[in-house]
């Protein structure tokens, strides 16, 4: 991880924010919270639509290709769901 300021007007060494210079090795870890004085002063937050995954080919597609098809089957079953709801909205 790396620290930044958080305020220019804030003095200097007062506060600071830890981010994380590698996301995809980071493991969320609450040891922190094991510490009382240091789980009252840190707050630990995630991005709400930040997601970090890879994509293994071996076969003959490509992991560009394994991806479209996913999101299409993932397209496909929220319209169902959408649907679905609907539906059971409207005989209510």
């Amino acid at each position: 991880f790396k620290l930044e300021k958080v305020d220019d007007y804030d003095p200097p060494g007062t506060r600071v924010k830890a981010s994380i210079s590698n996301p995809y090795a980071c493991t969320m870890s609450r040891n922190f919270m094991r510490n009382e004085e240091l789980s009252k002063s840190i707050k630990m937050t995630r991005v709400p639509n930040h997601v970090i995954f890879s994509i293994e080919s071996v076969g003959m597609a490509s992991p560009g290709v394994l991806m479209a098809e996913a999101l299409r089957i993932l397209q496909g079953k929220c319209r169902r769901l959408i649907n679905i709801s609907e539906e059971k909205l409207d005989d209510t």
